[in-house]
């Protein structure tokens, strides 16, 4: 372990290591996976916070938002809120918890899963934010789950608020 973090910039680290069988595969191996995706939801920006979460200003409808996340939680379709191509992958995908925390200054949405598609993470955080802002609404991100259309999901939100937070072998 102390090897390994000596070669890795600052902002990775391994915490534990343990010696795996010779067919192991990191990313196919794992049972679940645990991301966080950061909100500094202040009026003014910070940029000690800039690198590490994204600046959202606007006021928020956070029940309407965590309604959302517990209507997203078990086995869907997920390849409206993923960068997926239909022809190329099984876009069905489990998720076990999702979950907004207010941790004033910063909103943390964390979800955790057997897998995820592509871009899967950050485009649940921009359905989410157009949630909270009341541009469409939780009943409508079932409805974009079931019609499989890209087009009325929220944006893809840039990647520096996302945080892989575990793995689970």
């Amino acid at each position: 372990m102390r090897a390994l973090n000596a070669l890795l910039p600052d902002d990775i680290a391994i915490l534990e290591a343990e010696e795996m069988h010779s067919s192991f595969h990191a990313q196919f191996d794992a049972k679940e996976k645990e991301y966080c995706y950061y909100l500094f939801h202040q009026p003014k920006r910070s940029p000690l916070n800039c690198r590490y979460a994204l600046h959202f200003p606007e006021p928020l409808d956070l029940d309407q938002m965590r309604a959302t996340l517990v209507e997203l939680e078990g086995t869907h379709d997920f390849f409206a809120l993923s960068t997926a191509s239909e022809e190329k992958e099984n876009t069905i995908r489990t998720i076990t918890k999702a979950e907004l925390k207010d941790e004033d200054p910063f909103l943390i949405i964390t979800i955790r899963g057997e897998g995820f598609l592509h871009k899967m993470v950050r485009r649940i955080v921009g359905t989410l934010l157009e949630v909270g802002i009341r541009k469409i609404s939780a009943v409508q991100v079932a409805q974009i789950l079931q019609t499989r259309d890209k087009n009325l999901a929220g944006p893809t939100v840039p990647p520096h608020g996302l945080f892989l937070m575990s793995v689970r072998y």
